[in-house]
């Protein structure tokens, strides 16, 4: 048997050309930690929370000092999705703040301050322009996203077994973070993306190959969002994403039977719901009853003119010299609270179907990536494309602007991984 290795690269044996495993590089120092904290301003986890002072200040300011890197992002990476950020980019911050003007009468300043909320869709190119930088692997990119899940779960328990219940207040003003209701006691409000798409790795790797820490983790933050989060709307929607993934695991006759049924069950509910409405209101208490008069105010208010309808009216903020209890005519006006609706008012039909594009195309886009060989990688992926839809069932309830920087990072992370796996 002859041997012949030219320039030490191939071996031939019994007519087979294999490659000789060759030195390789040095591993790239771990970027877990450089991800970990970076990661939690991208998702804007601090973003509203005024209890974490400088962290909080960082937080509003950060969609700025990423801008340098977020114009790498756009002109120097080639973004499947760029096309659809850049158009509601252009829109939300260059249209509507001069429609506020028009409309609502707000000053240059007003009418710019009022856009600082939605400057977080920038997140997909800055944080796609970081990743490149910063080039951590897939494997990093799993365990800052599990390490940041656990230790979510870890600081709500550790705060809510040591502050003690003098420190809850039922003024915003006072803590975002420690909050009392009179519908749900005590409560943390410690946004929770971070746990939540830890889950939906774990149940992603649960129905991979199932390991008894999957289980362990998904009940952590299952019992820590009833015991401590006390919010209805991001329980719902996890728990249909987790369904869904479930379903969507089954054989295609199997998989139909199952949406047909669930589809059969939901309209059934909605049924229930319609005919007993008024009691369902008592139920949930004065959040549907304030959320059922800013509707009729944004009807009222719209309808005075079919182009607000189209284009939005813009917003005015609480600070500024035109405020929205002087416009609508009550104090108890939120735009934040009304959904796809408070989007309607403020950037009309045209900018929510912009908005709206953002998620679907990202869904889209994700059900036609190529799926990872690696278990853990596959399980990310899932878990990503699990957290967009997420966010796009809370927007029923929740503003898209409210914290558009946990899709554009979502989003970013999920292409990113896709490329690396």
């Amino acid at each position: 048997m002859t041997l012949r290795r030219p320039r030490g690269r191939i071996i031939r044996l019994g007519g087979q050309v294999r490659p000789i495993a060759m030195a390789q590089p040095a591993r790239s120092a771990s970027k877990v930690l450089p991800l970990m904290l970076v990661l939690p301003l991208f998702a804007q986890i601090f973003h509203y929370m005024i209890d974490v002072g400088p962290i909080y200040y960082l937080s509003k300011a950060w969609p700025f000092l990423m801008l340098p890197v977020a114009a790498y992002g756009a002109m120097g990476q080639r973004s499947r999705l760029a096309f659809p950020y850049l158009t509601a980019l252009v829109y939300v911050l260059g249209v509507t703040p001069i429609l506020s003007m028009l409309w609502l009468g707000n000053s240059v300043v007003d009418a710019l301050a009022n856009s600082v909320k939605v400057w977080p869709l920038t997140y997909y190119f800055s944080l796609l322009g970081l990743l490149a930088f910063l080039a951590p692997s897939p494997d990093d990119i799993v365990k800052a996203v599990v390490r940041l899940g656990v230790g979510t779960v870890l600081v709500m328990w550790l705060l809510w077994i040591l502050v003690p219940a003098s420190a809850y207040s039922g003024d915003p003003a006072q803590s975002k973070l420690f909050l009392f209701e009179y519908e749900r006691g005590n409560r943390i409000y410690f946004p929770m993306g971070f746990a939540i798409l830890a889950m939906f790795y774990a149940m992603q790797s649960l129905l991979i190959r199932p390991r008894p820490w999957q289980p362990a983790l998904i009940g952590a933050v299952i019992v820590t969002m009833l015991v401590i989060f006390k919010q209805r709307t991001p329980m719902g929607a996890a728990a249909l994403v987790m369904v869904g993934m479930m379903v969507f695991r089954l054989p295609k006759l199997w998989r139909s039977g199952v949406l047909a049924g669930l589809l059969l069950a939901g309209l059934a509910g909605l049924y229930v719901a319609i005919s007993r409405f008024g009691q369902i209101a008592d139920n949930f208490g004065a959040s549907l009853t304030i959320r059922q008069n800013s509707l009729a105010l944004l009807e009222n208010y719209l309808s005075q003119d079919p182009l607000r309808w189209i284009f939005g009216s813009g917003a005015a903020s609480r600070i500024g010299k035109i405020n929205m209890a002087e416009i609508i005519g009550r104090k108890d006006f939120f735009l934040a609270d009304l959904g796809w609706a408070g989007i309607i008012f403020e950037f009309g039909v045209v900018g929510a179907l912009l908005l709206l594009m953002l998620y679907l195309s990202a869904l889209r886009t994700g059900a036609k990536l190529p799926v990872p060989a690696n278990s853990r990688y596959r399980a990310m992926q899932g878990a990503l494309i699990g957290n967009i839809a997420f966010l796009a069932l809370s927007t029923l309830v929740y503003s898209a602007v409210f914290t558009p920087g946990e899709l554009a990072a979502s989003t970013a992370l999920m292409l990113y991984l896709s490329e690396k796996s």
